[in-house]
């Protein structure tokens, strides 16, 4: 496929499938609940026209009042969740006491459709692009695109209301300027708004620092102490008390009640979670309790006296430990794997920097205490280039269905609250979308890790070299033949 040809079937698809993609999951949602934007919203109407924290327990109780809305004659039936992000973000939602909910919600969806589009001209054709040859890239570019549209976790940040798509285009950009040796500041800049929105985009400051971005590092850490200091000096006094009190404690391991909002839920897809379903009792599933009964009573026993110890030195039960412990884990071996491949550099030096980054967001999503279906658009750019590698460097069958599966499990919308999946055994299905981020951090560890082997040769290459081999096998039999006839 030339590359006239890949940009047009781009453009058609475009055509046809994004403006109606806008209209389902633009347009039509101005108007809906969007329970992640209310919360952002009414935390900024809290926060900055009332005087008061957006982190109280009862903080939301009238954000019918809040977002312009009558008040109801009876309580909603909807859960509006609590503001999840630290003090500091409110500075950045500051703009949206300026405008109404209706139209702060229109800004939203328009600029998360500019973001999707940006992000795929971002990662597609600007940062995995420069490094395929025209045989694939002219393919990947369509391919890519489709994927992009059944994503589901992308419809979920246009459905609720999120901003996780806004927070992965500034990542995107910090890996693009890393990539492309920007200066510091321009390296800094969109993962320092991105650490403000979301603590867990911290976890890409190693990137950084594995790539000797020290200077860039520095200015991340500074605009985070001065956000720090900003929001002390002007947020109300009650803004960090409640916040320490009533949301730090709720983003540990294994730490929050089993309400409707806590990380047991089946649609977090992290450690955190998939350890509390194993672990605590909560609503979604009861069948564990039975898994539980068949371990012997001397070992049950055992547990137990290990869980008041490990409760009174670290005030943490076992499994909050256990996550802790796997989540360090997680984090030690992406940090190992890449500063181990950041040391060879050399002609490999933008592919390895495409395959670092990847590991860091499969690892910033895998340790997050709760990693919702939204949160889960921190993988796209990951997806598209395990895309890319499955096309040029083909493994054995199963590592290929093993990939390819875990890509659509990721962008598939899964009914994981079915009650055929609630007893038995049947409950380790659940965490289906779990099994599938961390094959995707298992699959680029392993890239990463590999780093110093010589990549095998595109599909096309291996079936040329494939077919000459053949055929020079073929001409050497056909040469002894010969002889032998001669001699007889």
């Amino acid at each position: 496929m030339s590359d006239l040809l890949s940009r047009k079937l781009v453009i058609g698809l475009l055509l046809l499938l994004y403006l109606p993609y806008v209209n389902v999951h633009g347009y039509k949602h101005i108007g809906s609940e969007s329970v992640g934007f209310r919360s952002v919203y009414a935390a900024s109407k809290i926060a900055f026209a009332r005087g008061a924290a957006p982190y109280a327990p009862d903080a939301f109780a009238d954000s019918a009042s809040l977002i312009g809305e009558p008040a109801p004659a009876a309580p909603p039936n909807r859960i509006i969740p609590p503001y999840p992000y630290s003090p500091p973000s409110l500075l950045l939602v500051y703009p949206l006491t300026f405008f109404a909910f209706t139209t702060a919600r229109f800004l939203l969806l328009a600029l998360s459709h500019t973001c999707v589009l940006s992000l795929f001209y971002l990662v597609v054709v600007k940062i995995i692009g420069p490094a395929i040859e025209p045989p694939i890239r002219n393919s990947l570019a369509p391919l890519c695109l489709l994927y992009l549209l059944v994503f589901h976790p992308v419809i979920a940040n246009f459905q609720y209301g999120d901003i996780d798509i806004i927070i992965l285009s500034l990542l995107c950009l910090t890996w693009y300027a890393v990539k492309t040796e920007r200066a510091p500041a321009i390296i800094a800049l969109p993962l320092l708004v991105a650490v403000l929105l979301n603590v867990s985009a911290a976890v890409c400051v190693a990137f950084l620092m594995i790539r000797r971005k020290f200077r860039a590092t520095g200015w991340v850490v500074a605009g985070v102490s001065v956000a720090a200091l900003l929001a002390f000096a002007v947020l109300p006094r009650e803004v960090w008390a409640d916040w320490i009190a009533n949301v730090l404690p709720a983003a540990g391991y294994v730490a929050t009640p089993a309400d409707p909002l806590s990380a047991a839920q089946p649609h977090n897809h992290s450690i955190n979670g998939f350890i509390w379903r194993l672990s605590a009792e909560q609503h979604f599933t009861d069948a564990l309790v039975a898994v539980r009964d068949v371990i012997p009573l001397s070992l049950r026993n055992a547990t137990v006296a290990f869980a008041e110890f490990v409760k009174r030195w670290t005030n943490l039960g076992p499994a909050g430990l256990l996550t802790c412990l796997l989540s360090l884990g997680v984090i030690g071996v992406t940090v190992l794997a890449c500063y181990r491949s950041a040391r060879k550099n050399g002609a490999r030096r933008d592919r390895l920097i495409d395959l670092e980054f990847s590991l860091f967001l499969a690892t910033m999503v895998l340790v997050a205490p709760n990693s919702s279906e939204s949160q889960l658009v921190f993988l796209l750019p990951a997806a598209l280039l395990a895309i890319h590698i499955l096309l040029v460097a083909p493994h054995n069958r199963f590592y290929q269905a093993a990939a390819a599966s875990s890509l659509c499990i990721l962008a598939w919308n899964l009914s994981l609250e079915t009650p055929a999946w609630q007893t038995g055994l049947w409950t380790m299905i659940v965490p289906i979308k779990f099994y599938a981020v961390a094959f995707i951090w298992c699959f680029f560890v392993g890239r990463v890790w590999n780093s110093d082997e010589l990549p095998p040769p595109p599909f096309w290459r291996a079936s040329a070299a494939r077919s000459l081999q053949a055929a020079m096998a073929a001409e050497r039999r056909a040469h002894r033949r010969f002889l032998d006839s001669v001699r007889r």
